[in-house]
């Protein structure tokens, strides 16, 4: 076949036609409230939302599927059955989105954000380090330990060449 057709047009699709048009794709966009709902989410939703308001802390309750099974949307749909409930905070991670970077430090940034903990204390925390060591000894011990280091100096001096 060669051309197009009228509503049709080839994509490399191996001689074969696709629709064109606003109905011919299907959007990569996941879904944000339960009127967009048409694959009824809303019953897992619903499962989790009783999981996470009755399941004695701490937990997590990770979501997996293969690209597209609906994750996304039925995380906001569950942000959104868990927003009333007093105790219960909601955070999503991507871990795809940042893979380059560290991953503790994507997840504290990430739930930091979404429980409103920002500032400049925090976040120069995420780049820098420091550790505090405290050395505790008696004089005793600090004059034990010189005369070791003062025996072996004159050792290594004193030793035949």
């Amino acid at each position: 076949m060669s051309g197009s057709c009228a509503g049709y047009a080839q994509h490399g699709l191996g001689g074969r036609t696709a629709p064109v048009g606003d109905d011919a794709y299907i959007t990569d966009r996941a879904i944000e409230t339960l009127e967009e709902d048409e694959l009824n989410h809303r019953a897992v939703v619903n499962q989790l939302a009783h999981i996470v308001t009755t399941v004695e802390p701490p937990a997590n309750i990770p979501l997996y599927g293969p690209w597209g099974s609906g994750k996304s949307g039925i995380g906001n749909l569950l942000k959104l059955a868990l927003r009333d409930h007093e105790g219960i905070r909601f955070a999503r991670l991507d871990a795809f989105k940042y893979a380059e970077e560290p991953l503790r430090r994507q997840i504290l940034t990430t739930l930091a954000k979404e429980f409103g903990v920002m500032g400049r204390e925090f976040e120069s925390g995420l780049y820098s380090s420091r550790t505090e060591t405290v050395f505790e000894f008696s004089i005793q011990k600090l004059l034990y330990a010189l005369l070791v280091v003062l025996a072996l100096i004159a050792a290594a001096l004193c030793a035949p060449t």
